[in-house]
């Protein structure tokens, strides 16, 4: 998964929350390995990019999120939605996916989409809403 975006907001950050052997794990700027995933990159100067990579999938429902660390505390903004942003989604070196951010939104958390590792199937969730914790994207 890779997140690209425009000059502002500075820093937008990579989040997935899902299964793994003991419970959930939550990949992101802080804690940037699971068992079988990886924060592969974390940018906090603008235009990206962030990946992360799924190694190894358990059974379960992987969801991804990006976060608008720039503007976390401001639950009005909507520069997340116009930043331009992009995420692509790679199965290996080919690209399935270009998922673009939804304008004019209101929020700081960006849920993407989530990925079934049972059935392969890929949901867009294109939902907006406010989270000023990092370590709570995703809960």
């Amino acid at each position: 998964v890779v997140l690209k975006w425009g000059p502002y907001p500075s820093d937008l950050d990579s989040h997935m929350v899902g299964p793994e052997e003991n419970g959930k794990f939550h990949v992101y700027y802080r804690d940037m390995n699971s068992n079988y995933v990886s924060l592969d990159t974390d940018d906090t100067s603008s235009y990206g990019p962030e990946t992360i990579t799924i190694n190894q999938s358990e059974p379960g429902v992987y969801s991804y999120y990006v976060h608008d660390y720039s503007n976390r505390y401001d639950s009005n903004s909507t520069s997340m939605s116009n930043s331009g942003a992009t995420v692509q989604l790679y199965v290996g070196n080919t690209l399935m996916y270009t998922i673009n951010v939804p304008t004019n939104q209101v929020g700081t958390v960006w849920h993407v989409f989530d990925y079934d590792s049972n059935t392969g199937m890929i949901t867009l969730a294109n939902e907006f809403r406010n989270q000023s914790e990092p370590s709570y994207v995703g809960r």
